[in-house]
This record gives structure tokens, sequence and C-alpha cells, in this order.
């Protein structure tokens, strides 16, 4: 029985999938400074990208507070996209962008195609000082191409005082 024991305790062992996997606790952060940080990594992703002729929406990140049972706690979801240019300029920045991420602090997790039928080229990577997640996708639609970053912060939790209500 203690054999059985040891070889299924071995067999579980390395299983990158498992649900015990203990996440960090939330660090205390004032959300307007998680919100400057997240706009400022959208604006350095524009930067990598290097589309100047692009029509863009600037970088602006939201709060999100439905983040399970943590209390007071909050995400912040960020969003800068290009378009009006050919796909084969908005692709250049896509590629400038990916090759760029890791001298900027980002390490790039995986780059594919996204789970849609079209399986347009997507990247995503983690910043390695505060642990932002970029999902960089250049959209190739009839009507034209779009190339998009979206940015999600980890958990934080508000400082006491703090109003989540107040913060949009």
């Amino acid at each position: 029985m203690a054999a059985l024991f040891v070889v299924l305790i071995g067999m579980t062992e390395g299983c990158g999938n498992s649900v015990n996997h203990a996440q960090p606790k939330p660090k205390v952060a004032d959300p307007d400074t998680i919100r400057a940080q997240i706009e400022k990594h959208l604006t350095e992703v524009s930067e990598m990208a290097s589309l100047p002729k692009a029509k863009t929406k600037p970088p602006a990140a939201l709060i999100n507070t439905d983040v399970g049972d943590t209390k007071n706690g909050y995400s912040l979801n960020g969003v800068w996209s290009a378009y009006g240019l050919p796909a084969e300029d908005l692709k250049s920045g896509y590629e400038r962008t990916v090759k760029a991420l890791p001298a900027a602090g980002w390490k790039v997790v995986r780059v594919g195609k996204d789970a849609a039928m079209k399986q347009d080229p997507e990247c995503w990577a983690e910043h390695t000082a505060d642990h932002a997640r970029l999902t960089l996708e250049l959209i190739l639609g009839k009507n034209g191409a779009t190339l998009m970053a979206r940015m999600e912060s980890p958990v934080y939790v508000a400082p006491p005082g703090v109003d989540l209500n107040t913060k949009t």
C-alpha cells in the first residue's frame, strides 16, 4: 500500500494544470497608481509598434471589482488599438512589438493564433516586475485590420479608506 502511495505522488508531481497552485496574496495598492501603471504599459506597447500614421484609441484602463473573494479587491483592465493602415503595416507593428517585449521587461508566454476560426496572430506576455498580463492580437477583418493590446493587472487590495465605487 505504501508503494502505491509513493507511485501516485510521483505521478501527480509536475502536472501543469493542477488546481492546487496557491495564488499569491494580493498586494495593497492604490487603484490610481495601478491605473497609471497599466496605461503606461499600454503606451509603451504603442511605442514598440511604432505606427505614427495609424488611427488609435488612447490607452485607457477601467477598474474591475469582480475578483472573487478578495475583500476590497480589484484589478484593472486596459485596451489600446491601432487601425486605419494597410494590414501589412499593422502586421509589421505587431512583429516589432513581439520582438521588443523581452527587452522592455516582458516574458513572452506564447505566440500563436487566437481561438477564433480566423486564427489571427496573437501573443501573450507577462510583465516580469508587476505581473500585468498582455494579449496582443492582429485582427485581420474584411473591412480592415486592427492591432489590439489588452492588458490586465493582477488582483490588488485597495488601501483602507479607498472607496472602489468611486474609481471608474
